[in-house]
């Protein structure tokens, strides 16, 4: 109860700062971010990077540098996750993201 948090949504979608209320039906522990609703291989396989490069300039997000795998579209609804984890998290904050760097797609961070 009382600490804080983030729960980072994806490249378009807010991240939030949040304090944890101590529920300990959930052994006082809330979600650590969107999750993904595809896997790594079928983004690579599957997006368009033309559509995601024109979705997040649309979203005014400057885009430096990302592999296919970590675009908007392979995470969940960030709203509906914070929704469901209402009982578990005050929000404090929440950030909107405009410039995003991230390893290319087949790069390691640590590279």
């Amino acid at each position: 109860k009382g600490q804080l948090g983030i729960i980072p949504g994806s490249m378009s979608s807010p991240t939030y700062l949040v304090q944890g209320k101590g529920e300990v039906e959930s052994l006082k522990s809330c979600s650590h971010g969107a999750g993904r609703q595809l896997g790594r291989k079928e983004a690579m396989r599957t997006l368009s990077k033309q559509f995601w490069a024109k979705y997040l300039k649309d979203h005014g997000v400057t885009l430096m540098s990302a592999g296919l795998d970590e675009m908007p579209g392979v995470y969940k609804d960030i709203d509906k996750v914070m929704e469901a984890q209402k009982d578990l998290v005050d929000i404090v904050a929440e950030f909107h993201p405009i410039l995003v760097k991230m390893a290319g797609g087949g790069e390691k961070a640590e590279d």
